[in-house]
């Protein structure tokens, strides 16, 4: 029997310049998206995909469209050369953080038309709120799972919301932190203003929950508290004004690590995203769970520029099988593989 399929699509910061430019060079759908792109967002985003600078293709404005396109031109070629969305072997669709907006164009929720502008805009506003950091923590140990060494026996994840609820508790005007990605068991992002930042960080290496931080070259705090002016904004000027469709495939929500049940819940949902963490650790074990209840197998493709989703599978879950689509060649020897059902 065929393997179940996962899709996995990437977010702000796998970006790359020259992105998607051997795919353009080569596929004619690729062609027509990215030259549609560029007209419909009035700017040249297929060149700075291409040739850069970095500078000017890491602003978050252009940075967003450009992952969104890597994955959605991959996604073309997939529709057009196998039958992989005809084949009722897509399970699950995932994206980290703005990859679940290629999820749901993938799914056929939202066409592109509509994706870009509004995700430019997200970018735009993320961009303005420039208040606030983030930093990664990493451990060998796993954030997730009660340690039966520590004082009250908590996991250090729950150590480390209810100092963040502390800090906010005493100063919630300079301390305001919240956990924003839950990526893998052994890495999770803070964000939060600056000083509420650096006593997280005291905090985790005084009680040995982190084996490293790395503060994040960021403009603003994402996946917190410190954007809901700009996600206000973002729901009443643009968000709410876009009529999402049922999905075809399951969606999974980065708010809650499950589907979405309708059509309904991914504006809700969607609106909630820039001040929640994404919870990718239960999305991914979503998928996982949901094919051992049915006796079932499956694997995990990313659909996009590098590799950042499966680095992390492989720390949620070291015996999930993964396949990568970024470059053409990756491509073109899983259309191979595919047709010959191999796959």
């Amino acid at each position: 029997m065929l393997k179940r399929i996962s899709l996995l699509f990437p977010g702000q910061g796998s970006q790359f310049v020259g992105m998607a430019k051997d795919l353009f060079a080569e596929f004619a759908e690729v062609q027509l998206l990215l030259n549609n792109a560029d007209k419909i967002l009035k700017i040249p985003l297929s060149n700075i995909m291409f040739n850069g600078p970095m500078e000017q293709l890491k602003q978050t404005e252009n940075t967003q469209p450009a992952v969104f396109l890597h994955s959605l031109a991959i996604v073309k070629i997939l529709q057009n050369e196998t039958t992989l969305f005809k084949d009722n072997r897509v399970d699950h669709m995932l994206g980290h953080s703005l990859g679940e907006y290629s999820a749901l164009a993938t799914a056929g929720s939202i066409d592109i038309e509509s994706t870009l502008p509004l995700i430019r805009q997200r970018g735009m506003l993320m961009k303005q709120a420039r208040h606030g950091t983030m930093a990664a923590l990493l451990s060998k140990k796993d954030f997730l799972v009660a340690d039966s060494n520590s004082s009250n026996g908590g996991s250090a994840f729950k150590r480390l919301e209810e100092y963040a609820r502390e800090l906010e508790r005493i100063d919630p005007t300079n301390d305001l932190v919240n956990i924003s990605n839950v990526n893998s068991p052994n890495q999770i992002v803070i964000s939060g203003t600056e000083s509420a930042i650096d006593k997280m960080i005291s905090f985790a290496k005084q009680n040995k929950l982190v084996n490293k931080t790395v503060k994040l070259e960021v403009s603003a705090a994402f996946h917190s508290q410190l954007m809901k002016d700009s996600s206000d904004q973002y729901n009443n000027d643009y968000l709410n004004h876009i009529d999402f469709k049922q999905p075809s495939n399951q969606v999974i929500s980065n708010v809650t690590g499950k589907p979405y049940t309708n059509s309904n819940n991914i504006k809700e949902y969607l609106s909630q995203q820039m001040v929640s963490k994404v919870d990718w650790v239960s999305s991914i074990r979503y998928c996982i769970d949901d094919w051992k209840q049915k006796e079932q197998q499956g694997y995990f493709i990313e659909i996009g520029p590098q590799k950042v989703l499966t680095q992390l599978l492989k720390q949620i879950d070291p015996t999930a099988e993964y396949i990568n689509l970024s470059t053409i060649d990756e491509v073109k020897d899983f259309i191979n593989k595919y047709k010959e059902n191999k796959l």
